[in-house]
């Protein structure tokens, strides 16, 4: 990899630098600087650089700045906030509103409906229906539709006691309530056309 394998005596680096032109150092600032300098002594100076006058007086101004400075750092971060008027009214005392915490578990209970008829069994208890029969009066409409959709007795099985059952006047698009039919397409068409 190496054509020149190195030999076992110390060599001297090779010289970079020993084609370029060289520069003559120029003349120190020092040489203009009387010797008495040079050597260490410090010439007396011509009075004092202030006066005790003007000392006091730059002192003075660097407390005032300070001042203003640390007045404003607490006016932006510290002062007190100021209330507006319209969320306190005078001689009226501010007060925390009341939270309350809840007790226990506040979870509600879960909502039942063993017989899964559309009907929980809450509502089955208030309605006076079986909760493990789908339709208590065995007319052939579930509970829940009887008392949701038809507005029918989920207690009897022919609401209207006509002598036909709630589902057998449903199914033939009479009224499970009362007398009539339950749509009459006819005479609703014609409505419609005048």
């Amino acid at each position: 990899m190496f054509e020149n394998k190195p030999s076992s005596a110390p060599q001297e680096p090779e010289d970079m630098f020993a084609d370029t032109v060289s520069v003559q150092p120029q003349p120190s600032r020092l040489a203009s600087v009387p010797e008495s300098t040079r050597t260490g002594d410090i010439p007396e100076l011509a009075g004092p650089v202030f006066s005790p006058g003007k000392l006091w007086t730059t002192i003075g101004a660097i407390v005032v700045v300070l001042a203003l400075v640390g007045g404003g750092v607490w006016w932006f971060w510290w002062r007190p906030k100021q209330q507006s008027a319209a969320s306190t009214t005078a001689n009226q005392p501010v007060t925390q509103p009341e939270v309350q915490q809840p007790l226990g578990d506040t979870t509600p209970p879960p909502v039942t409906d063993e017989d899964q008829d559309g009907l929980t069994d809450a509502e089955e208890a208030q309605l006076g229906t079986s909760a493990t029969n789908v339709d208590t009066d065995g007319d052939g409409l579930l509970d829940a539709e009887e008392v949701r959709t038809w507005k029918t007795n989920p207690l009897k099985v022919d609401s209207d006691d006509d002598g036909y059952s709630d589902k057998q006047e449903i199914d033939n698009g009479y009224n499970p309530n009362g007398a009539g039919k339950l749509m009459n397409v006819e005479e609703d068409i014609k409505k419609l056309g005048n």
